[in-house]
């Protein structure tokens, strides 16, 4: 993944996270309140780490910055759709993306991350992605 984030100029990447309030609490609304940049510091960390194993010499090849809280949320995947259908939500996927994140002010952005925060109180977990096999539950014993 590290090398992937990194093009051959090897210069810092920048990284927005966009929160998202999946559920509409109160408690994700003051969760999401209480993130900064330094809430993301452990990732930047562990991927400088990661980076120097692939001989990547950056002191910090990934800044992870905290994007303004996004009101809507991205559109839905046509799990079983047609290519068609597909092609449009790809598109219509890109569109969103791009006005979602026009509101950053800030270096260009690299890599954008829509991020859905949940109540874990009213969801406990996370519902089965369809189509993923690690995403289905274990059988019962």
């Amino acid at each position: 993944m590290v090398r992937h984030l990194l093009p051959q100029s090897h210069r810092t990447q920048w990284v927005v996270v966009f929160p998202i309030n999946a559920d509409g609490s109160a408690v994700t609304t003051r969760y999401i309140n209480a993130l900064s940049a330094e809430s993301f510091a452990p990732i930047e960390d562990y991927l400088a780490a990661q980076a120097q194993h692939y001989d990547i010499t950056l002191p910090k090849p990934v800044t992870i910055r905290l994007g303004p809280e996004l009101r809507s949320s991205p559109p839905e995947t046509p799990f079983g759709g047609s290519v068609l259908r597909v092609v449009a939500w790809s598109l219509h996927l890109r569109w969103w993306a791009w006005r979602a994140s026009a509101a950053y002010e800030g270096p260009p952005i690299d890599v954008r991350m829509f991020v859905r925060y949940h109540d874990p109180a009213l969801s406990p977990r996370l519902l089965m992605l369809r189509g993923c096999p690690m995403s289905r539950p274990k059988p019962s014993k």
